[in-house]
């Protein structure tokens, strides 16, 4: 498939990035929260830097594991659809409880 897709939704997103799970907005904050064991090395490594109430940037968690920063940005987005993580406005990343 080549050129533009038109996006109606957050569905279709997830669907044009292959995301296998899915975000219902029938599901509550429980169900959608994934164990710690879904979550690849990589994104468990990134979610340790934001444990404690940790707020930090994407340089910042990259200078902190050593990951070049478009890995830690692309887990980084991973980790927000997965809803283990928060980009604030100020661009820093928080863990969700």
């Amino acid at each position: 498939r080549e050129g533009a897709t038109l996006l109606t939704g957050v569905d279709d997103i997830l669907e044009a990035l292959q995301f296998e799970g899915s975000i219902r907005k029938t599901q509550t904050p429980a169900q959608s929260s994934l164990p710690i064991a879904d979550l690849s090395e990589t994104e468990f490594l990134i979610l340790k830097q934001l444990e404690a109430g940790a707020l930090r940037t994407a340089d910042e968690i990259a200078a902190a594991t050593n990951l070049p920063i478009a890995t830690c940005s692309s887990t980084l987005l991973m980790l927000e659809l997965k809803k283990c993580a928060v980009k604030h406005t100020d661009g820093r990343y928080e863990k969700r409880n």
